[in-house]
């Protein structure tokens, strides 16, 4: 992108879209991102792409520049033009959107919540957490009563799209909650419910939404829990008081972070990107900075997963969010003249 292009593109940020008060809220989750490049070794490749070859170093740099400038950018977005060279994404990557699930559930077993959450089994290796896949656990039940439920869930299927975000909060019958966070991983491939039902011939493939997985479950009670084995990947949580997580191990911020493919951008990266869910109000095209601070299985190749926050209301507005998107990586020019 040219220097004009950049200058222009820089009167369409608007922190208000992100329901960020001013530039400077981003101070926190930049410093997360930060903490955790530096964890990185800097000489290293962090990115190898097009042309463009980033060191961890450089994106680290990055950072520390944007923080710098955060208390003068709302008065003067023009110096994310002057300060950064932008990377335009090639293809557009497709922007979805996704949440902290909130689920009911019960810390202790009782009538009406009967699925488990587990925890981290004992001694957890890769080669033994590999053998645990979803149908070995919730259908064969190879844990049940060894004292690593850690809640139960009321609905199966909530539980489900708690394992494939891999964290959430709980909804306690008491009218409390507590946030459960990932724990490990049986490593095994991802395959979503309605790639599911749709290969077998369930659901037609324009009505693979959450709203339409549900619907089928309620007329085919029968079916749900060997279907659901067919994804064979499996999350083991652990109870906390802290935040939601990314793959950082860092706070999520909602509707700055990210969820991006490593290959395609690495954590830690500092991204604008078009705004879908404005354009799609009518307000015309505006831009935001997002941080790519998480990662998922199903999260790969050309795609950008916007994090919307926890609870119902965010589920329902990221369900309706799948566009194409201009994005950009910036770096800082002083990083690659170096």
């Amino acid at each position: 992108m040219s220097g004009v292009e950049r200058l222009k593109a820089c009167r369409d940020l608007d922190s208000a879209a992100q329901d960020l008060g001013s530039w400077t809220s981003l101070e926190a989750p930049l410093k997360s991102s930060l903490d955790w490049v530096r964890t990185r070794p800097g000489p290293e490749t962090a990115l190898e792409s097009g042309g463009l070859s980033l060191t961890w170093s450089a994106l680290g740099q990055s950072l520390e520049l944007l923080l710098s400038l955060l208390p003068r950018l709302d008065r003067r977005p023009e110096l994310l033009a002057r300060h950064f060279l932008w990377f335009k994404l090639a293809p557009a990557p497709v922007m979805t959107a996704y949440c902290t699930p909130e689920i009911e559930a019960s810390l202790t077993r009782r009538p009406g919540y009967e699925h488990p959450l587990y925890g981290v089994p004992w001694a957890a290796s890769t080669a033994l957490l590999s053998c645990l896949d979803r149908r070995a656990v919730d259908i064969e039940g190879v844990l049940a009563g060894r004292g690593l439920e850690i809640a139960w869930a009321k609905d199966p299927v909530d539980l489900f799209y708690l394992h494939v975000e891999g964290c959430g909060r709980l909804s306690l019958p008491d009218g409390g909650g507590v946030n459960v966070l990932f724990g490990a991983t049986n490593g095994r491939g991802f395959k979503s419910l309605g790639e599911i039902l749709a290969e077998k011939g369930c659901l037609p493939p324009h009505a693979l939404s959450k709203r339409h997985v549900r619907g089928f479950f309620e007329r085919h009670p029968d079916k749900m829990f060997g279907l659901m084995s067919e994804n064979r990947r499996y999350v083991f949580f652990r109870l906390s008081d802290s935040d939601p997580e990314g793959a950082m191990g860092k706070a999520l911020t909602p509707l700055v972070s990210l969820a991006t493919d490593p290959g395609l951008v690495p954590l830690g990266s500092v991204l604008v990107f078009s705004n879908p869910a404005r354009v799609s109000e009518g307000r015309g095209r505006v831009l935001g900075i997002g941080l790519a601070q998480d990662a998922g299985a199903a999260i790969k190749g050309p795609r950008l997963d916007w994090y919307y926050g926890t609870g119902r209301a965010a589920e329902d507005a990221a369900q309706g969010l799948k566009a194409e998107t201009p994005a950009y990586l910036l770096v800082a020019k002083e990083a690659l003249n170096r």
